[in-house]
């Protein structure tokens, strides 16, 4: 008798394949860079940066800047979603140009998106993320063109000034700088010797300039501790502007060529004299 044939050997066994990982999880988010060159008054910029639903959310801020014209840089990782960011400036003159020339950018994906720097007390700029590298980004601000130039005036000589300083009781609260052209130009303070007249002699180019003066604890250089006050006069001896009770700080915009003499005051009108009635010459004796 013939056997039945065998059948044929069972294939081996594998060993379990492990389970599959899920995929990597889609990035999400976008890197963005702000970018904040301070002008001469650092301290009075600051920057918020909120989502653009209902709700709000402020996503990042910064102030506390300190230097003058020094780049600051802050990374703010973002979902994608609607933004807007707003800077602001706290005495209401924005970045540039009248205190140098600071400005804000936003890069975005390695491409600036927005940019400025004259303002008053804000500005605001509302972008969506993700923005995709290539892209078109939105057209940044342009300045206005600059009108053709004149001749260049012939050169004229320097004009001085001086700044005078009679201080209070708490002299190192207080200090001082002159701007012309956006660039400050000199300065002084802060102090050390309490009720002492201080000049100090200033080169300017003839024309308009600005005079700030400053008190660190903001009640100014008179009348509570002290009064103290300042005075700021030409090189022949006329005033272009004096001052003692203020706050933090004044803000004057001066000329060389103009003082508080040079206004005359208003004539007064005086009533026509009547001359006096004759006197009747006595009769003859």
């Amino acid at each position: 008798l013939t056997s039945p044939p065998l059948p044929p050997p069972s294939p081996p066994l594998l060993p379990p394949q492990p389970p599959r990982s899920p995929p990597p999880p889609r990035n999400e988010t976008q890197l963005l860079s702000v970018q904040i060159v301070t002008d001469a008054f650092p301290n009075e910029t600051s920057w918020q940066l909120r989502s653009d639903d209902s709700s709000r959310r402020l996503i990042a801020q910064r102030d506390g800047f300190d230097t003058p014209a020094l780049v600051y840089t802050n990374l703010v990782n973002l979902p994608f979603g609607s933004f807007t960011f707003t800077v602001f400036d706290a005495y209401s003159d924005g970045m540039c140009c009248a205190f140098g020339s600071g400005q804000w950018r936003l890069v975005l994906a390695g491409t600036v998106i927005a940019a400025g720097g004259e303002f008053l007390e804000s500005s605001s700029f509302s972008f969506n993320v993700p923005f995709v590298p290539g892209q078109t980004p939105p057209p940044l601000p342009n300045l206005p063109p600059l009108p053709p130039s004149a001749p260049a005036p012939p050169t004229a000589p320097p004009a001085t000034i001086t700044v005078s300083i009679f201080t209070d009781r708490y002299p190192s609260e207080t200090s001082w700088s002159v701007y012309q052209q956006g660039e400050s130009v000199a300065s002084g303070g802060p102090y050390s010797d309490p009720l002492t007249e201080l000049n100090t002699s200033v080169s300017l180019t003839p024309g308009q300039f600005t005079f700030r003066i400053f008190d660190r604890l903001g009640d100014g250089v008179c009348c509570l501790f002290g009064e103290g006050s300042w005075a700021v006069v030409d090189a022949d001896g006329r005033v272009l502007a004096r001052g003692a009770e203020f706050g933090e700080s004044e803000n004057l915009r001066l000329s060389t060529g103009t003082s508080l003499e040079t206004t005359p005051a208003a004539p007064v009108a005086l009533p026509p004299t009547t001359p006096p009635p004759p006197v009747p010459s006595p009769p003859p004796s």
